[in-house]
């Protein structure tokens, strides 16, 4: 195998200023989740989603604004992805639902509506961060037309009201609720810098020549991946590898999983870097993946443990599910590098997913909750015959107060806890997914830090939950919301929210999506 062939993948700290302006954001209290983390990857991954095609070289030069201490570097080819790629026939292969776009364009205008970047108008990015530090140190330098209006707009439906400061000559803007985790700033009319704030003032710290640029091991790592359309260098955290690791030992040693296999996944532990590599030669997209380890021994017996359980897995595939393109994976040993390839027709990669889409269909249907009186907490409400999208701003008459399902909007809300309230037509969407809904009529400040407290305590809610005021239901109380299933309590009752959230967060509605 020769790793070279074809072509393949891409994607600030001195003491803070004072403020001296703001904008204004929707103005929505909330208890905000990261939100600035789930914009920026959406946008990467959207991009991700997007990719296939050629590439490569550091055209713009924005890989020399990566400052020191990445871990992650990421490059993706944003404008040859769009041109050279069929990716409407990609999509033909997914299912046609409300929430599926059906053509690229449709796709790129549900992007922009969620981010505030139009793609077509983005040539390249690159990602870089650190995922083994705890504060969410993740950055993205865009090359493009930017449409600032838009993006700010974006910015404030996640995050409310924006700041602005000058940091070395730079307008720097950040979230006013959350201004140590999320900021963005322009370096000229084309190239946009978003992410953590820390990340943001390191790339400027290293365009004014005030913080050496990305270098070692993981820069290393990525420049010896060949080119191409997105490329990516990690360095793994150890404790990543060993939840994975025990993660697949515990899978595979059971009985249904590959036949109960005795593994020894040992070898795990000195991974070092993974590599990630996709690209495009002709009709076939080209997968590539480039694992280093602290030693040739532990690659080999990798190596050899992935082979095998390949083959034992296209044995084992689900009758109707056809997985001879298992055969086609190339295994190359350089050292202590594995090199794992593979190379597949556009075509194939159609067929495949349409497979993997319809046994997931078929497993999830058999998996949903029925909602019956007798199925756990709450009482059951009966499904409305119309699940559509309607245009946002339309009102629906819901058969229960608060609802439990029907028509919504195709927009929905993040994970979070909004005092300004939420329309029923937006949170029905959430309910879709199998969020749970938390509405309430509580107006006193310790009642208020009462429920907040509750939730708090509940790790499901961080994925899975929206709160909202809601003064469609009586004074004091509150009502927690599934599809199909709701239960009520006063304030000063919430000890049946918990068991809720654990009996039906991700488990109802027509969908499995976390917010």
């Amino acid at each position: 195998m020769n790793a070279k062939s074809g072509m393949f993948f891409t994607t600030s700290t001195d003491a803070r200023p004072s403020v001296h302006n703001s904008v204004s954001g929707s103005g929505a209290r909330r208890r905000i989740r990261r939100p600035w983390l789930a914009a920026i990857m959406a946008l990467a991954l959207a991009v991700v989603l997007l990719a296939a095609g050629c590439g490569g070289g550091d055209k713009n030069g924005l890989l020399e604004l990566v400052p020191e201490g990445a871990t992650l570097i990421g490059e993706i080819e944003v404008a040859d992805i769009l041109e050279k790629v069929d990716l409407d026939s990609l999509l033909e292969a997914l299912p046609d639902e409300g929430d599926v776009p059906q053509s690229i364009d449709e796709a790129l205008e549900m992007i922009v509506g969620v981010i505030g970047i139009d793609l077509r108008d983005i040539s390249r990015a690159v990602i870089f961060g650190d995922p083994q530090r705890e504060d969410d140190y993740i950055g993205l330098i865009v090359r493009g037309a930017i449409d600032e209006e838009a993006l700010v707009a974006a910015i404030q439906r996640a995050t409310g009201t924006l700041l602005m400061e000058t940091y070395k000559g730079r307008e720097l803007h950040l979230a006013q609720d959350d201004s140590d985790n999320f900021a963005y700033t322009l370096l000229d009319q084309e190239t946009l810098v978003i992410g953590n704030s820390d990340a943001v003032r390191h790339v400027i710290d290293v365009e004014a020549g005030d913080r050496d640029r990305a270098e070692g091991a993981t820069y290393d790592a990525f420049n010896d991946l060949p080119a191409g359309l997105i490329r990516l260098a990690l360095v793994v955290p150890q404790e990543a590898v060993q939840e994975l690791g025990g993660g697949l030992e515990g899978f595979l040693g059971q009985q249904d999983n590959l036949g109960g296999l005795p593994i020894n996944l040992d070898s795990f532990d000195e991974l070092e870097i993974l590599g990630f590599v996709l690209g495009q030669d002709g009709d076939a997209l080209k997968f590539l993946v480039q694992l280093d380890f602290a030693g040739r021994e532990s690659a080999a017996n990798v190596g050899d443990l992935l082979e095998g359980l390949l083959k034992v897995a296209g044995a084992l595939a689900p009758e109707g599910q056809d997985l001879e393109f298992l055969d086609q994976v190339e295994f190359d040993l350089d050292g202590s590098r594995l090199t794992i390839s593979l190379d597949l027709p556009i075509s194939e990669i159609e067929d495949l997913l349409e497979g993997l889409l319809n046994v997931a269909s078929e497993s999830r249907a058999s998996e949903v909750v029925v909602p019956t009186r007798s199925a756990g907490r709450g009482e059951a409400m009966a499904i409305m015959p119309g699940v559509n999208h309607v245009a946002e701003g339309r009102t629906v008459d819901y058969s229960t107060t608060p609802p439990t399902s029907g028509e919504h909007w195709g927009r929905w809300a993040d994970c979070g806890f909004y005092e300004g309230g939420l329309p029923d037509e937006l949170i029905v969407h959430n309910l879709e997914h199998g969020n749970i809904v938390v509405s309430y009529n509580v107006s006193d400040e310790l009642d208020i830090a009462t429920l907040r407290s509750a939730l708090d305590a509940i790790s499901l809610a961080e994925e899975w939950g929206v709160t909202r005021f809601y003064d469609k239901i009586p004074e004091s109380m509150v009502v927690v919301a599934a599809w199909g299933r709701m239960i009520r309590m006063p304030i000063f009752g919430l000890d049946g929210m918990a068991s809720f959230f654990a009996a039906y967060a991700g488990a109802l509605g027509p969908e499995r999506i976390a917010c």
